[in-house]
This record gives structure tokens, sequence and C-alpha cells, in this order.
């Protein structure tokens, strides 16, 4: 019995190795942060931490955002100044406030227009550094960040198909 632990012993790091090669790697699961923030103020703050990101993805009416937070243009121009390698990609309906801001919009900033017969109503789904952040434009208003990179890289692959499905607007 002595000698059959001893071989098993001595055997045990190859089985172990074995085990790992043949057997996938177990990835442990990110668990999802949640963060909710109620009125104006705490909305803003969605779009702040936003601002500091990289990139990022927007599906916005541009109209219902402007109706409840007119400041947002500064707000968006002034994030330009402060965060250099900024660039925003943003789908959004078609209205005559969608196509103001974007003949005044940074180099940085990309739009893609919805057509005529499709509208976002009453949110503004914002996607960067791996949260999905839902802001609720009417009644009361609030915001919701995910903070979940395998919901973000979903939303992110959805977002890229539709930007290539949209035509690109004529050069300014």
């Amino acid at each position: 019995k002595l000698g059959k632990a001893k071989t098993m012993q001595e055997s045990f790091p190859e089985m172990i190795k074995t085990i790992k090669t043949s057997l996938p790697e177990i990835k442990l699961t990110e668990e999802a942060e949640i963060k909710y923030f109620k009125g104006k103020l705490g909305v803003k703050k969605i779009y702040q931490d936003a601002l500091q990101a990289n990139e990022l993805r927007s599906y916005v009416n541009i109209e219902e955002v402007l109706d409840v937070f007119p400041e947002n243009n500064q707000l968006f121009d002034d994030a330009f100044k402060k965060n250099q390698n900024l660039k925003i990609f943003e789908i959004c309906g078609n209205s005559p406030q969608a196509k103001e801001r974007i003949e005044k919009s940074n180099k940085k900033h990309f739009y893609k227009i919805l057509p005529n017969d499709m509208t976002l109503i009453g949110q503004d789904v914002l996607l960067y550094n791996n949260r999905v952040a839902v802001i609720h434009l009417k009644g009361q208003i609030n915001g919701v960040i995910l903070h979940n990179t395998d919901l973000f890289q979903n939303f992110k692959l959805l977002f890229d198909f539709l930007w290539k499905m949209i035509p690109d607007l004529p050069k300014r």
C-alpha cells in the first residue's frame, strides 16, 4: 500500500497537468454593479462620468435631452476640451435640434441619423467603459448605470452593427 501511495504521489503532478490541459479553464464571472440616480442632479453625474471616457456611444433623441438638459451642449463641448482623447458616436433621431447640433459639433463627435419613421422616445442610452447607462427623460427624471463587461460588449456589438447599417451624413 505504501508503494502504491508513493507511485500515486509521484504521478499526481502529471495528472493535474493533464486535467488542466484537457479541460477548459473556467473564467470567473464579473459581478454586475448597478447604480441608480434620481433627479436632474443625479442624472447629470451620469453624463459627467460618461464624458470622462475615451469613447462614448449613445442612442439619443437630442430634442428630448435638450428639453430637460439645455446645458448639455456646453457640457459636451467642455468635455472635449478637458478630455483630448474623447470620441463620441451618437445615433440620434431626425430633428431640427439634431441637425443644428451636428453642424456645430466637434470633429471628434460623430453622428448617424435614424430614418424619419424611427423615433427614439424618452431615453438616452450611453455605452462607455464597460458600462451601460440608461437615462429616463420623461416624468420623474432618473437613470441607472449597469457596470458589466458582458452586457456592455453585447450593447456595443449591436450599436456598432446599427452604426454600419445607417448611411453616413453628407460631409460638413
